[in-house]
């Protein structure tokens, strides 16, 4: 990184210290700001996007880490200073709640899923964005996942209507799975090692699909709490992490043997979405539910705030 060190590693300390404390477990009470107020060309600290209503629960950081975005209840924003602030990604964003952003490394194109526009998706790294829900019974969609098997092939959860996908190319989205074989997403994953096999962290905690999301199933001896984030590891698509108000917890690829990792601070907030990296398959990324973008070892290690991470 060219970015100081010492300046990152101050700031860093100061907002995770004082600005994140003083937002934590607010819960959902702030009211959401007017969305003409959010100005796309300014910088927000993290602690004031999280304090203003807008929590935390979707990451995606670029490669060299250069760029990070995070989808909040208020937009989806971007941070050039490894989350140290953040500004609008686009003004098209302001006040919508972005539920799940994802990038193709074959296209580099980005998508996002969100509460009132659907799907978008852009072409230029963020800056500009457009409809990509065409064919959609709704545009409320709470969760995301890339087809690791078919590059351009697209899975979305579009609220009260289900599971749908649509091919590379295509116009045409096929529904999968109805509400009668799967409820409540917060969350969609496929999986590196077995392109069928698809998870969905749900408010009943993790589902499993075995033949590309048409059938789920929640294992008797699986994960039964509320999950708000779930991920495959490119470099070990045997594991699976899952983000719980109890913490984050690791499973296998059937969605069993769940076992605790080491807890973030508390007050950050639970750690809500997480992110991967292609050149770093064996860190973990995460965003906290009051707006600490953190990493660790995906073998070891604990949860450090990202510009600490890399100073």
């Amino acid at each position: 990184m060219r970015t100081s060190h010492a300046s990152l590693a101050a700031l860093a300390i100061a907002l995770v210290f004082f600005v994140t404390a003083a937002g934590a477990h607010e819960g959902h009470t702030h009211p959401t700001p007017d969305a003409t107020a959010i100005d796309p060309n300014r910088a927000y600290p993290y602690g004031l996007v999280a304090a203003s209503g807008g929590h935390f629960h979707a990451l995606l950081v670029m490669p060299g880490m250069r760029v990070v975005f995070a989808g909040t209840h208020i937009g989806l924003f971007r941070s050039d200073d490894l989350g140290l602030t953040w500004r609008l990604a686009a003004a098209r964003l302001s006040g919508d709640d972005v539920h799940a952003i994802a990038r193709t490394p074959q296209t580099a194109a980005l998508y996002a899923a969100t509460h009132g526009q659907g799907l978008l998706v852009s072409h230029d790294d963020g800056a500009s964005w457009r409809d990509d829900s065409e064919g959609l019974p709704g545009h409320d969609l709470h969760a995301l996942a890339l087809d690791p098997g078919r590059p351009g092939g697209v899975y979305v959860w579009a609220v009260g209507h289900g599971l749908f996908y649509r091919a590379a190319g295509s116009r045409r989205w096929r529904p999968l799975a109805g509400l009668d074989a799967l409820a409540q997403v917060e969350s969609l994953a496929t999986s590196p090692g077995d392109p069928q096999r698809l998870y969905a962290g749900t408010a009943s905690g993790v589902w499993v699909s075995e033949d590309g999301g048409r059938h789920w199933q929640q294992p008797k001896a699986g994960l039964h709490s509320r999950t708000a984030g779930v991920a495959v590891a490119p470099a070990g698509p045997d594991r699976i992490f899952a983000a719980t108000l109890d913490g984050v917890l690791v499973g296998g690829a059937d969605g069993t043997r769940w076992e605790p990792l080491p807890p973030s601070p508390a007050f950050w907030g639970p750690i809500d979405g997480f992110a991967f990296l292609e050149d770093r398959p064996d860190v973990l990324f995460g965003v906290a539910h009051d707006g600490v973008v953190a990493v660790r070892a995906l073998r070891d290690g604990a949860w450090t705030p990202l510009p600490l991470a890399e100073k």
